[in-house]
């Protein structure tokens, strides 16, 4: 049996699939954590300038009515902004769970990795024996063959 089909490579095949999976999810959570985040910081922008044109407005004179519109705004959009905080926050530890899954694979990679390592050790321990034993043998062979022509 070929060390390349061994169920040991087929595990680390396996685990180096998953590896490059939580690899390339985490990416993707990673990303979908900074447009949350970015989309946030959007928000928190357009509502201090829109804070900002309320405030203008009201030093030129503004209709009661119209205060009240913006005052409505700004409510609706301190809604939006908490909803988009906790989509920032969901976003947060769903990317901290990828990363555990990619810690989790990677750990699971090693240990195999590990395997080999010391599979190929003592494969390497067991030819040196054996070459031992060989070249031992053929010395007493040898000392035993020029031995017998001493007798």
């Amino acid at each position: 049996m070929s060390a390349k089909h061994s169920p040991l490579d087929t595990l680390i095949d396996l685990a180096q699939k998953r590896t490059e999976s939580a690899v390339r999810s985490l990416g993707e959570l990673q990303t979908q954590r900074n447009q949350a985040g970015h989309q946030l910081e959007a928000l928190y922008d357009y509502k201090q300038d829109y804070r900002q044109r309320l405030q203008n407005a009201m030093r030129n004179g503004v209709p009661a009515a119209h205060y009240q519109n913006y005052e409505q705004f700004l409510t609706v959009l301190d809604n939006v902004i908490d909803q988009q905080h906790k989509v920032v926050l969901t976003a947060d530890q769903q990317l901290e769970q990828g990363r555990e899954q990619w810690r989790q694979a990677k750990r699971k990679l090693d240990s195999f990795d590990t395997l080999v390592q010391r599979q190929q050790k003592t494969l390497a321990l067991q030819q040196q024996r054996r070459e031992q034993r060989q070249t031992d043998e053929q010395s007493i062979r040898a000392y035993l063959r020029a031995g017998a022509g001493t007798f």
